[in-house]
């Protein structure tokens, strides 16, 4: 690689973006970043998906990271950032039909692909994988209650539009709160399924 023509200029290549240009890569899912758990993503799964494959492989990856260094899941902070991470991970588990306890075993796929550089999330996948697998199982406690739940709102939404030439539909900010303090739902998952189901969500009411 030759020197720049000037010194000291930061181009904003970070990491992944070397990867990418050094490995001939159009992408860094397709770089050794990331090939390890996007062949083992895609070798369990039933309904394989560029896009959950990508969203499952990116977020379990950012939360062995943060677990790693002392982030917890919860409501607040850092903590609400990684459960919304594990959370939409689980919901795109699901949707690529992975087999149960597949998030832990991407996470020790994460641990080896980085263990050269930081050996400390090897020491610590134990504890990382009990943070992930009880975070998996709390929302799923109420992820399927939730899902027909909110199938149930847009079937609902669907009896009253009159107008079949505009599919028109809103949840409200009311409903989306209820899906969030009763089944979990960050704001994100909601959000996702409905722009999947062309409904709107009123996430102005939502946040007031």
């Amino acid at each position: 690689v030759g020197k720049l023509k000037n010194n000291n200029v930061d181009t904003g290549a970070g990491l992944e973006r070397l990867a990418i240009m050094l490995q001939g890569k159009d992408n860094v899912y397709e770089t050794d970043l990331f090939t390890p758990v996007m062949e083992q993503i895609k070798s369990l799964s039933i309904n394989y998906n560029l896009k959950s494959a990508r969203i499952v492989a990116d977020h379990i990856r950012a939360a062995t990271f943060l677990i790693n260094d002392g982030v917890i899941p919860s409501n607040t902070d850092r903590g609400y950032i990684l459960r919304r991470l594990l959370r939409r991970a689980v919901r795109h588990a699901d949707l690529l039909g992975l087999p149960a306890g597949t998030l832990n075993n991407l996470n020790s796929t994460v641990a080896s692909i980085y263990e050269s550089v930081y050996p400390e999330i090897k020491n610590n996948l134990s504890n990382i994988q009990t943070e992930v697998k009880k975070e998996e199982e709390r929302f799923r406690k109420t992820l399927v209650r939730g899902l027909r739940e909110l199938e149930f709102i847009a079937h609902k939404l669907d009896e009253n539009n009159t107008d079949n030439s505009i599919k028109r539909t809103r949840l409200s900010g009311l409903e989306a709160f209820n899906l969030y303090q009763t089944y979990g739902f960050p704001i994100e998952i909601t959000l996702e399924i409905c722009r999947e189901k062309n409904i709107e969500v009123d996430i102005e009411d939502f946040q007031n």
